[in-house]
């Protein structure tokens, strides 16, 4: 629920998503966003080692949902990489579903948003495939919870609507490459890097000799208010 973990955990991402700069709303009770900017380097990143090109080229490299040439592409003089960007993503979804994307917003197209809904469901907003995140209890155990992740993309104009995929589990021992031919290789690499740091931060919160988590003013207020939540729930019950 914050993006300043990406300067270590995805690195690859840095030369052109905004992460450490992400914006979050508390939108309601029940509703939280954060938005990412696209085609546009990490203030961790330095920006001025960083060609327009190169910032286009990384997003078609790393990002995976883009149909990328194989070729490195060059963004014309007076152009930036995210308008370019966003262009090269309509074209592509124009082709593969037969459909006008001439409408959508270069951050529909480009940008990370995603709401997160109380208690246990995530929805990342935009054209390109889009995905959601559902956590629910494994049993009795409040060491263990199920996530489950929807992708969902828009279908064709014309031809028959594909069918919906069976639900695939992953073993504990399997990583999320196991479902590459599901998510693609990108989206799962990226789970792998994520899920990576789960075993270290609950066996943080485990030692934790206070009980407490101290989290940042702005870039972890929606964790705050999660937590808000769930104690304003707990205390109803």
């Amino acid at each position: 629920m914050e993006s300043h973990h990406s300067i270590t955990t995805h690195p690859q991402i840095l030369p052109y998503l905004a992460d450490e700069n992400s914006q979050y709303d508390i939108l309601s009770d029940y509703i939280t966003r954060h938005i990412s900017a696209g085609g546009v380097p990490s203030p961790s990143v330095d920006g001025d080692k960083l060609t327009e090109d190169d910032i286009l080229n990384a997003m078609f490299d790393t990002a995976g949902r883009f149909s990328a040439s194989g070729q490195r592409l060059s963004v014309p003089e007076g152009q930036t990489a995210r308008a370019v960007g966003a262009e090269q993503v309509r074209q592509a979804m124009k082709a593969e579903l037969g459909r006008d994307f001439s409408d959508a917003a270069d951050c529909e197209l480009l940008d990370a948003i995603l709401y997160n809904v109380f208690p246990n469901m995530s929805f990342w907003a935009g054209f390109p495939p889009s995905l959601v995140y559902r956590w629910r209890p494994w049993g009795a155990s409040h060491e263990h919870t199920l996530m489950e992740v929807i992708r969902l993309k828009i279908p064709p104009k014309d031809g028959p609507r594909p069918p919906p995929q069976e639900m695939r589990l992953l073993r504990d021992d399997e990583p999320w490459t196991a479902a590459a031919d599901q998510l693609g290789a990108p989206l799962a690499g990226v789970f792998d890097q994520d899920m990576a740091n789960l075993p270290y931060v609950q066996e943080g919160l485990n030692a934790s000799l206070s009980g407490l988590v101290h989290f940042g003013r702005y870039s972890e207020m929606r964790i705050r208010h999660h937590h808000h939540m769930l104690e304003r729930f707990l205390k109803d019950e």
